[in-house]
């Protein structure tokens, strides 16, 4: 998922299929609390990625769609993970969302391979105030960014 390409990658280990399986978990913390729910919602027009809480979901631009994630241990402090267990809903191609394991241990969730994550300044609804930050974009239902 670049700004004009999806895909996913054959490099290093391959996201695992969560589907309509699992729940989810407490944005950065690991916790399980039960089914996160990935949707579709509305920000400054744009049909994008959101929680079932509406919280914006953002790729980073350095990701590659092999399953592993550029954000490291210092990056997730301020764009948490989204983590797994996921359910589709709406738009969302279930069977486009995977996992992959990051270095703490926790399922980070992908999208046609790319790794999701929230942004720490979103502090309402529908925010999207991590587009200010470069490298940072909007997820969109067909596995493509924007800004």
């Amino acid at each position: 998922m670049s700004p004009s390409a999806s895909g996913s990658g054959t490099a290093g280990p391959q996201p695992t299929p969560t589907g309509q399986n699992g729940g989810g978990g407490v944005p950065g913390t690991g916790q399980n609390t039960g089914v996160t729910i990935v949707k579709t919602g509305d920000v400054n027009g744009k049909t994008v990625l959101m929680d079932g809480n509406n919280r914006t979901l953002y790729v980073f631009a350095k990701d590659k769609t092999d399953g592993n994630g550029a954000c490291d241990s210092t990056c997730v402090q301020p764009w948490p993970p989204l983590v797994q267990p996921v359910r589709a809903e709406g738009e969302v191609q279930g069977d486009q969302l995977g996992t992959f394991t990051r270095d703490d241990g926790t399922k980070q969730v992908t999208y046609y391979g790319m790794p999701l994550y929230y942004y720490s300044g979103d502090a309402n609804p529908g925010e999207a105030n991590g587009l200010q930050i470069q490298d940072w974009y909007l997820a969109l239902p067909d596995g493509q960014m924007t800004k």
